[in-house]
């Protein structure tokens, strides 16, 4: 996903999708947690929050303002991704 960012596939809209986010110390910390507890037991998911693909995007080009890198200017409507995604290969489940 980063790549595909860096290489300039998301200009100019991305794609109108989210994705958990989490810092890996949190991640670290909750592994550690599960492991000492006795009662720990099953799946447990760490995430901070939800962050829209074209946020990553901007979050990468503020970070590094002298790089040639073309932050998406808009967000693709999911009509339009539901149409177009497959020959970018997005499959049709995955935008629906």
């Amino acid at each position: 996903m980063i790549q595909s960012i860096l290489d300039g596939k998301a200009y100019p809209a991305a794609p109108y999708m989210g994705f958990g986010m989490v810092d890996v110390r949190d991640v670290a910390a909750a592994h550690c947690l599960a492991m000492a507890h006795p009662d720990a037991k099953g799946r447990y998911i760490t995430v901070c929050r939800s962050i829209l693909f074209a946020d990553i995007a901007r979050i990468i080009k503020n970070g590094y303002p002298n790089s040639k890198l073309k932050a998406p200017i808009a967000t693709a409507p999911k009509w339009l991704l539901w149409m177009m995604g497959p020959a970018a290969g997005l499959s049709r489940d995955l935008v629906t």
